[in-house]
Formats: C-alpha cells, structure tokens, sequence
C-alpha cells in the first residue's frame, strides 16, 4: 500500500512541473533534474553487518517557493559486502524515495541549506555465505539472509552552492529500513529548467 503511495507521488511531482514558470529558474526556483555520487553504508543488525560502497542516485525536484520544495529519486546503493560472525556477506539496496525540502532563509542568494524528510521504498537484498564453507544460505535454512522489499521513513540534510542554472549540492540521507539503515553521502549537480 505505502509502496503505491510512493510512486502516485512521483507521479504526480513529474506532472506539476509542466505548470513551473521559467521565471523562477533565473531565482533557483522551479523545476530542476539532478544526480550524485558518493558512498553508501548498508547496516544490518540481524546479521551484525556494516559495510560501504559506491553508489549513485537520479532525482527530479520543483522549489516552487524559496522556503519549500519536493524531490523524487532512484537511489542505488552499490553492492556492498564483507565479513560478519556468520560469514561472507554481500548485500544490495535500491529504489525510489520521495522527500519534502525545508530551506533556511539565507541572505546569500548563490546557497541553499535544507533538511528532507519523506518516504522510501527500498529493495535490500543479503546473501550469506557460512563461515564453515557448507555454501550460501537461503530465506528459512537457519540463516539471516534475505530479499525484501520495504517502504519507510527517510531523512537527509545538505547544502548546495547555486551559479546560474547550475548548482553543486553537498547531500546526507538515512533510510531507514527493517533491521538496520542505509545511508548516503553524495556529491550531486543539479540543472534548473529555463
């Protein structure tokens, strides 16, 4: 149910953002696409597990006032892996998420700080291979590994330096997922539609 809730939203972002004034992009407002990079922690408590990777993310966002925003992203955490007390573990993570922006009222007009708060819909997936070299565990044969699929809470928080209809965003977010967090910290650039 929350997982359709996720995707009627980005729907609906995309939709609005035809109605956008090209006004607004001249400001750092209205409509904007962006990605980022950077490095991914995928935690799991059940298998006593933390590890980082690579990852990367793609998102579209509308600033129709300078106080307030929406953004839409795919996330995609990287493949992780390493070594736990039940063994090798690899893992991956990915999916949409769906944030509102809250933006402090600067007087510098070139940079924005915001905070983020909304939903994710995340597939985790964790593979574990036994210690005692017996092979690679599955769901329901006496170890934590898993394939699930979860929408929850996220938040983030970042900064971002804007130059004409181009900024470069600092960015933070945890999401949080049943049994442990993923988090990110990216380099993003973004480009406002004129």
């Amino acid at each position: 149910m929350l997982r359709n809730r996720v995707w009627c939203l980005l729907f609906a972002t995309l939709a609005c953002a035809g109605s956008v004034s090209s006004a607004c992009a001249d400001e750092g407002l209205g409509a904007y696409a962006g990605f980022g990079v950077g490095q991914s922690e995928i935690n799991v408590d059940s298998l006593d597990f933390s590890a980082h990777a690579t990852g990367w993310k793609a998102l579209f966002g509308l600033r129709p006032i300078s106080l307030f925003g929406a953004e839409v992203e795919y996330v995609d955490f990287g493949s992780p892996h390493g070594v736990s007390s039940f063994g090798r573990v690899d893992t991956q993570a990915s999916g949409p998420a769906v944030f509102g922006l809250g933006y402090l009222p600067l007087p510098l007009p070139y940079l924005d700080i915001y905070g983020k708060a909304g939903l994710s819909n995340v597939q985790q997936r964790a593979t574990v291979r036994l210690a005692s070299g017996f092979g690679t565990c599955a769901i329901g044969v006496g170890c934590d590994g898993f394939n699930r699929t979860e929408s929850e809470f996220a938040w983030g928080a970042g900064s971002q330096i804007k130059s004409g209809a181009f900024a470069v965003r600092l960015d933070f977010e945890q999401l949080r997922a049943s049994g442990g967090n993923l988090n990110f910290s990216s380099v993003g650039f973004l480009w406002f539609f004129r």
